[in-house]
Formats: structure tokens, sequence, C-alpha cells
């Protein structure tokens, strides 16, 4: 399948089904355009891959990132269940856009296509959802981390400690 082959669709397309969600992920898994610094292409591919094709199938591809998408989602990362994340999130994405109809919204600036309305409005939820969310988000990570002692009563200094030095080169929203 050719990215030119799948101009004509958009995310609340009523033939947006399963298999070609495996199709997509097919384009985005043999996609390499993010290299490590040593030159080989990156093995997580759900970021990088969806980024890339967004600008491409702005009306298709929902761009996803870590930050926002993963905190939405549930996810902190993508990392070696790529594929059947990347299914789960889209599958999602798909049923959000076709409950909310995003095309109604699309206009100037941020919210220039069906998946950027969609994305604004992720983020914009992640972001007045705050503290609880950001809290749910961290305790999240840290189980996935193997780290659930220091959710403990009384550890609050050490997972502080440790979430800023596991996050050290994340760049986190400004606060307001």
């Amino acid at each position: 399948m050719a990215v030119a082959d799948l101009e004509h669709l958009r995310i609340d397309d009523p033939s947006i089904d399963d298999e070609r969600a495996a199709r997509f992920w097919l384009i985005i898994k043999d996609l390499d355009t993010v290299l490590h610094k040593e030159g080989h292409p990156v093995e997580r591919k759900v970021v990088s891959g969806t980024k890339t094709l967004h600008p491409l199938l702005p009306n298709l591809v929902f761009p996803i990132d870590n930050k926002y998408t993963g905190m939405f989602f549930g996810l902190r990362d993508f990392g070696p269940h790529q594929e059947k994340c990347f299914k789960d999130v889209f599958r999602r994405v798909v049923t959000i856009a076709r409950a909310v109809a995003p095309q109604s919204y699309v206009g100037e600036g941020w919210n220039s296509c069906t998946t950027k309305v969609l994305d604004n409005a992720i983020i914009g939820y992640c972001l007045s959802e705050g503290p609880e969310a950001i809290i749910e988000s961290i305790e999240s990570f840290a189980k996935q981390r193997g780290r659930e002692d220091l959710l403990e009563p009384g550890r609050t200094a050490d997972l502080t400690k440790w979430v800023r030095e596991e996050l050290r080169d994340t760049e986190l929203p400004p606060q307001s």
C-alpha cells in the first residue's frame, strides 16, 4: 500500500477497520526516518512514524507522542509491544473521531485538520486534569519500571528523586 493510496481517507472514515490499522502499522514499521547517533534506525517507530506520516496524511494519521497520547491512554511508552499499542490507540482514536466529528472543528492555526483537532483535545484534557492525571501517570510509570516500592507511604521524596532522574531529558509543559 502506497501513501498516495491513502490520501482520500479520514480518521473517521467508516472503512477504517482493524485490517487497515494493521496495514498502516506495516507502513509505519518500515519507516526509517529517525536514526540513533550511531546511524541505525530507531526501533520504536510509533512516535517517529506517526509524526512523519501526519503531514503527508493529515486527516488520517494521528500524531502519537509519549507525553500526552501516552498519558491519555495510560501508556508511558510504546516499548516492546509497539504494534499492539499502535493498533489499540489508533482504534480508540478512530472511535473518538466517529463520535465527535472533528471535521466540524477544523479551522485556522492549531486546528488545521481532523487529527490535529483530536490531538489538541487530548493535550487539553491532559493539561486540564492537572495534578491527579500527573500523579496517576507517575504511579503507572513507576509500576511499568518495576518500582512499586517507591509508591509505599513515606517514600515521596525517593519517588520524586527517581522521577526527576528518569525524566531528566524530557521536556515538560510549563506550569500555569
